[in-house]
């Protein structure tokens, strides 16, 4: 499936790293211009940079060859321009969206986007999914509980403190979406990365394994 994925950082990121696993073609479109440059060499894919709710950057991004487009910029107006677009002019056959106000949903789904995700839910402890469209259902927050977002702050007793992500024996549906190291964003793509004392992990997992996370981070008697 090609999904293309405009706006967002830490979703944007978790989202392609999941979709790239499972064999999906990812193209992001973002206004940060660095963020597309370590997206695209992060993982591998085509970034590019520029306003997705302008039609000559959707058609630079290949929006014609997408079966699904993902709309997760901070402002609820863009995202449904993204969509209307995606839509309207290069027949999308899915559309996602992010509202920042719940009150907006009815009206993306009236003006025919197919699935608005609240991010008042996203930002919250639980991530919430539902079945969509094929192998969607483990990477897009909607319902049901299935996912969960947590943050671990790791000390100098933590398991996992000065080991290589690819050797903590994270779960086979959890990853870490990002690491906040010294007020800056780490990504680590493939496990490459250490973890280091004082760091901020962020992960998303399945509800199921949360307990096993957490005594992978956290020291106890």
């Amino acid at each position: 499936m090609n999904i293309l994925i405009v706006g967002g950082h830490a979703k944007a990121n978790f989202l392609t790293k999941s979709l790239k696993e499972s064999g999906h073609n990812v193209t992001i479109v973002n206004k940060d211009k660095e963020w597309c440059k370590i997206m695209a060499h992060s993982h591998g894919i085509v970034g590019v940079y520029g306003d997705g709710t302008k039609p000559f950057v959707l058609k630079d991004a290949g929006a014609i060859e997408m079966d699904t487009v993902i709309a997760l910029c901070n402002t609820d107006s863009a995202n449904l321009v993204i969509c209307e677009v995606a839509k309207k002019q290069f027949n999308v056959k899915n559309t996602f969206a992010v509202v920042n106000d719940p009150q907006h949903i009815k009206i993306f789904k009236k003006l025919g986007v197919d699935k608005v995700i609240s991010s008042t839910e996203i930002l919250s402890d639980m991530i919430e999914f539902e079945a969509v469209i094929d192998n969607l259902i483990n990477y897009l927050p909607m319902e049901n509980e299935k996912i969960i977002l947590s943050e671990f702050y790791i000390d100098a007793r933590s398991p996992v403190a000065e080991k290589m992500i690819k050797d903590i024996n994270l779960p086979n549906e959890a990853i870490i979406a990002y690491i906040i190291r010294n007020d800056n964003l780490v990504i680590c793509a493939e496990g490459d990365c250490e973890l280091k004392i004082s760091d901020k992990v962020i992960v998303l997992s399945s509800s199921k394994d949360f307990d096993k996370i957490t005594s992978l981070f956290y020291w106890r008697k």
